[in-house]
């Protein structure tokens, strides 16, 4: 399965881009593209932070920006530059698209750099400029918009039209598709990502506040995965249930782990009877964990069977 996740223009924005490189935590790809815009103009040091983000996610692939190229030349003649002399390199030698077997990714546009591709218009004519030197294209990736789109291109009548957006968009054999993930922080605008699957051939999109949903509860599971086999009701157990309970509520979106955090804030072993409390216990603990595994939890991380888990531990 060749997935590849795919997210563009984070503009600096430093509390997106944290909560999002939680969220990739454990997130099922093969490949992770970054599509360029990662800083504004480096005035900022959350900048920097960003950066140092980026930097930090395995087997990252980012391309150049428009806003990546002003942020370098700022850094050489302004003070007030707050990019360090390691990330101003990063931007430096960041490439301006990257080719991988069928896949192609940059930031706006190799037939005219800067142009904004947001039309089926303007797609038709990128894609006759790359098709001329890479005719075995079959994604492409790009930004610089700042909001998501998927476009499909017919080589044999050279037409694009826009795909109705929706969370999963199947891809047509036979056709170009370009994508656009949409933007991870820029002020004021939805914050989107994108991963797409090229052996499924179908793209799908995510807010980040999404991915943010996903990321509680599937801390929230491997949290059971690893109290369960400590979970014996003793003082240890007590202690510790009470200091998960406390740092699990500060990730709380919502009401998304009120139950789970509830359960875990309760835990209070009786001195007799410790046996049924402690099975009853890990019982309603994994049927909430395993409610917390949602559909797109499952598809995109390596979550455990919470009632498993729970049937192992207590046979050995």
């Amino acid at each position: 399965m060749a997935k590849i996740l795919a997210f563009s223009d984070i503009h600096g924005n430093y509390e997106a881009m944290n909560a999002f490189s939680r969220g990739l935590e454990g997130l099922s790809r093969k490949s992770t593209l970054f599509l360029g815009d990662g800083t504004h103009f480096g005035f900022d040091y959350k900048e920097n932070l960003v950066l140092d983000l980026l930097a930090g996610i395995p087997e990252i692939s980012c391309c150049r920006g428009n806003h990546c190229d002003a942020s370098e030349d700022v850094s050489d003649w302004n003070p007030k530059s707050k990019l360090s002399k390691e990330n101003v390199n990063r931007l430096r030698i960041a490439p301006e698209y990257i080719l991988s077997s069928n896949v192609l990714a940059f930031h706006s546009s190799l037939a005219n750099p800067g142009r904004y591709l947001r039309t089926p218009e303007s797609i038709e004519n990128e894609a006759e400029y790359l098709l001329q030197s890479r005719a075995n294209l079959k994604f492409v990736l790009f930004g610089h918009t700042h909001q998501r789109a998927c476009y499909s291109y017919d080589p044999s009548t050279k037409r694009a039209s826009a795909a109705e957006l929706s969370k999963k968009i199947r891809l047509e054999e036979g056709k170009v598709y370009f994508i656009n993930p949409g933007n991870i922080g820029f002020p004021g605008q939805e914050h989107t990502f994108a991963i797409l699957d090229t052996s499924k051939r179908e793209v799908m999109f995510y807010t980040l506040e999404e991915l943010q949903n996903m990321d509680v509860k599937k801390r929230a599971i491997w949290l059971f995965e690893d109290l369960m086999p400590h979970l014996k009701g003793d003082n240890g157990s007590y202690e510790t249930l009470g200091k998960q309970a406390q740092e699990l509520q500060k990730l709380n979106r919502g009401s998304i782990l009120d139950n789970f955090v509830g359960l875990l804030s309760r835990f209070s072993p009786p001195k007799a009877g410790r046996k049924k409390y402690y099975d009853d216990f890990t019982l309603a603990l994994a049927k909430e964990a395993s409610h917390l595994a949602t559909l797109d939890v499952k598809q995109n991380y390596s979550i455990p069977d919470a009632l498993q888990i729970r049937k192992f531990v207590l046979r050995h």
